[in-house]
């Protein structure tokens, strides 16, 4: 009997071969779409997971509230850790990381030196590989850390220095201080909110602090300058300790503030760390987090798409069901029950899918590379042929058939043939009602998606374009280290003078940190402002006195900052942060940093967007400083801007140039503008898979009305046949035949642009900078769903219309 069913399924596969390439189309690109947004959200659902006690891991964050409105860190004082655990004796340990960035320089022999700028660092506290329990592949799998001039290596970056050599005892030297290797980790994985490559030891921190004069800093109860991890005993439940983490920290403050104050002032909260990549947005996160909305939008894209290609199948299926009734009734006739009809149509579902889903498969392998390209991802096709994947597939295969296999086999063994011609025939019945109903639901999900596509575009290109107030085109960002590093501290101008001289360098600025990037908060104390008033929080920004014209910000007073005679500070606000200290005329007025830097305030600038537009414009002060030591604090990045031109050349000779002057400088080098987008990463994703998404939506819809067309045309073939004898042109044949597929579309839009605008409005509150949903943006909408419907039918029309009547006439 099963083979008996399995081989009638295939003659019909192949006796209805429009139908069949269409199912299959549908079926297999729906179903391939969807087992790459599942494999994209099944990954960014899976950060942080694979640590064996993540479920009671937590980060220590801070939540504060100030002038400016709420502020939230992701980083804290690092006293926090060393007093913890005596206030809340539930918690089983505690770790500290401060994430660096520093020069290697490996010496294999007496003519080799090697040296690699290397990021992905973390001064960590001795306990790291027991907090994690992380796997040490070789070397001290106890205290790796005990040793303050240890340095603990991932198994990728030690094959970088090493090779296929035993990495342990082996030295790499740092800023002129040798560390021995002690272990080599496991390289930890993709799905990991921090991603570290070597480990150096808390002491070596706090030596680094000292050596710069800034062992007070450590000591600041204010300084947000650590990340703080908590292991919680088991069965703990961590409601249950909110209350005693708030009494800790008005413990914690005590010394400089009352109880109420602190209260007033923020808390802290334990950050599930599963929660820190797709729920944490909070000021110095270590990487760029995702979005759980974004996550939350490609999986409904994904039952979209499903929904389509289901509502696809289940179209065609009925539809084809006028070309079997015949074949129901003798098989009827011939004692068939119901029940092994339904047991048939449902089997062919099911077969169909199972080919569509093999078909998916290859369809997934071929998309690999572009869907890389487009998620940043490293998916490979042994990922996707996993056991637990293909066991997904197949078991999504088998419920979709199923389900999307149900209600034709219903419909078809439901009725006797007349009454199922009349069925199929009717516009006004049952199953022609829930056609017209699901063909509209189909182009009701395409039209959301092109509307939601058409307004996140708009918005991008917004970010692109909006006159931000500073130039950022054609500035190349060189990091700095070693002998570069040197020659700015020492002498600024050495360094510049020597670049400038290159004919397509046309100036260059030093900088501590970059636009784009998120600024340091700290606070400024104008020397007229009351002893007891609180300074509002501020973003700074060090700077020469190159950054104004090189970046082509415009002072609305004063002048701009030029070097200090003496080891004095100057500074240029914005204009909102006159406005938050309240200055009528703040150019000549003296002032403390919060580095207890003192100086005055030459001039005020326009505000200009400095951060990623999802902010508006905060306080911003500019300082210079002429104090050697106190540039070595903030000497981080060298901003060169260039003639627009043959950028590999000019990355050439500025590479030779430095090599020349500053010799040990590890090359490293990116472009402004490139850096200051980046902030836009996750929406150019969303951007670029809505698209591919709708493309794909579209086109399994399009496939929905070519068959639907065809049936039609199909159904109507001697009514066709009696208006050409009439003298009907074939262009009035076209038009009758689409003009109830069109009436179809135009009821999908009345249902989706309201529910596109709805939701695309409230995706566009996220940004404070944003763009005006405008009417054209509907009618384009509507115009493309318009043309796509006439595109798909106009085939079958044009068709239908050029066919000779004699021959419609004879159809039955």
């Amino acid at each position: 009997m099963l083979k008996n069913y399995i081989i009638t399924a295939i003659r019909n596969l192949w006796r209805y071969k429009l139908y069949s390439i269409l199912n299959f189309l549908g079926l297999s690109l729906g179903l391939a779409v969807s087992i790459l947004i599942y494999l994209y959200v099944e990954k960014e659902l899976s950060y942080d997971k694979h640590f064996s006690k993540a479920d009671r891991t937590y980060r220590v964050i801070q939540m504060l509230n100030n002038e400016a409105g709420p502020r939230n860190w992701a980083n804290g004082p690092p006293l926090m850790a060393e007093e913890i655990m005596g206030h809340i004796p539930e918690i089983e340990s505690v770790l500290r990381m401060r994430p660096l960035q520093v020069v290697f320089e490996y010496q294999p022999d007496s003519l080799t030196l090697i040296t690699h700028e290397e990021i992905g660092g973390f001064f960590v506290d001795s306990n790291f590989v027991d907090f994690f329990n992380w796997e040490i592949i070789s070397g001290d799998h106890d205290n790796p850390m005990a040793d303050p001039l240890s340095i603990v290596l991932s198994e990728s970056l030690a094959i970088k220095y090493f090779g296929k050599d035993n990495a342990v005892g082996k030295q790499l030297r740092i800023q002129g201080t040798l560390f021995t290797v002690t272990a080599i980790m496991k390289d930890f994985p993709e799905t990991t909110h921090f991603k570290p490559r070597y480990l150096l030891s808390w002491p070596i921190f706090k030596a680094m602090l000292r050596a710069v004069n800034l062992s007070e800093l450590y000591n600041n109860r204010n300084w947000a300058g650590v990340y703080t991890y908590v292991k919680l005993d088991e069965r703990i439940n961590v409601r249950d300790l909110e209350e005693k983490l708030q009494e800790f920290r008005i413990q914690f403050y005590s010394e400089f503030e009352s109880r109420e104050e602190t209260l007033e002032n923020g808390r802290f909260v334990f950050q599930p760390i599963t929660d820190i990549h797709l729920r944490s947005h909070l000021e110095q996160e270590i990487e760029p987090n995702g979005n759980i909305i974004y996550t939350m939008v490609f999986g409904l894209a994904a039952l979209f798409i499903l929904l389509i290609a289901g509502v696809n199948y289940v179209n065609i299926a009925t539809t084809n069901a006028l070309n079997r009734t015949n074949e129901m009734a003798i098989r009827k006739v011939n004692g068939a029950l119901r029940t092994q009809l339904i047991f048939q149509f449902i089997g062919e579902a099911v077969l169909t899918a199972a080919i569509s889903a093999v078909l998916s498969i290859l369809i997934v392998d071929l998309f690999i590379p572009f869907y890389n390209e487009i998620t940043e991802n490293n998916l490979t096709s042994m990922e996707i042929f996993s056991l637990r994947n293909i066991s997904i597939i197949v078991l999504i295969a088998f419920l979709f058939g199923f389900l999307s296999g149900v209600y034709p086999a219903y419909f078809v063994t439901k009725f006797s043939s007349a009454q199922a011609l009349g069925e199929l025939r009717s516009p006004v019945s049952t199953t022609s009602k829930l056609r017209t109903a699901l063909v509209i639901l189909q182009f009701s999900v395409s039209v959301f998606m092109i509307f939601s596509t058409v307004i996140i575009y708009r918005q991008m290109q917004f970010f692109l374009k909006k006159d931000l107030g500073i130039d950022l085109e054609n500035v190349i960002i060189l990091d700095l280290n070693n002998q570069a590093m040197e020659m700015i501290i020492n002498n600024p101008e050495s360094l510049k003078n020597e670049l400038e001289q290159l004919s397509f360098v046309t100036g260059t600025s030093v900088v501590s940190h970059l636009p784009g990037n998120r600024f340091s908060v700290e606070g400024l104390r104008p020397d007229n402002m009351l002893e007891d008033a609180d300074i509002p929080s501020m973003r700074f920004l060090r700077v020469d006195d190159d950054f104004i014209p090189l970046m082509k910000i415009k002072l609305v007073e004063g002048r701009n900052v030029k070097i200090p005679s003496e080891e004095q500070s100057e500074f240029i606000l914005n204009k909102t942060c006159v406005m938050a200290l309240n200055l009528e005329n703040p150019v000549g007025i003296k002032a403390t940093s919060f580095f207890e830097q003192r100086g005055e305030i030459v001039g005020v600038c326009d505000d200009f967007n400095y951060a990623s537009l999802h902010y508006i414009i905060e306080p911003l002060v500019l300082e210079i400083n002429n104090d050697p030591e106190f540039r070595a604090l903030w000497c981080n990045y060298l901003l060169i801007k260039v003639f627009l031109g043959d950028m590999g050349n000019i990355i050439k000779m500025l590479e030779d140039k430095i090599d020349e002057v500053a010799p040990g400088t590890v090359f490293n080098y990116r472009f402004l503008d490139e850096n200051f987008n980046r902030n836009y990463k996750s929406e150019q994703k969303l951007k670029s898979l809505l698209r591919v998404f709708a493309i794909f939506a579209i086109f399994i819809s399009c496939l929905g009305l070519f068959g639907l067309s065809a049936y039609s045309a199909e159904l109507r073939t001697k009514e066709i046949g009696i208006r050409k004898s009439h003298g009907a042109h074939t262009l009035s044949i076209s038009m009758l035949l689409s003009r109830q597929f069109i009436v179809y579309v135009l009821i999908a839009l009345v249902i989706a642009l309201p529910a596109g605008y709805y939701y695309s409005n409230n995706w566009l509150q996220n940004f404070a900078y944003r763009i005006q949903v405008k009417l054209w943006e509907f009618l384009l909408t509507g115009l493309i769903a318009i043309l796509i419907a006439i595109f798909s039918v106009s085939y079958q029309a044009i068709r239908a219309g050029l066919r000779n009547p004699a021959r419609s006439l004879r159809y039955e």
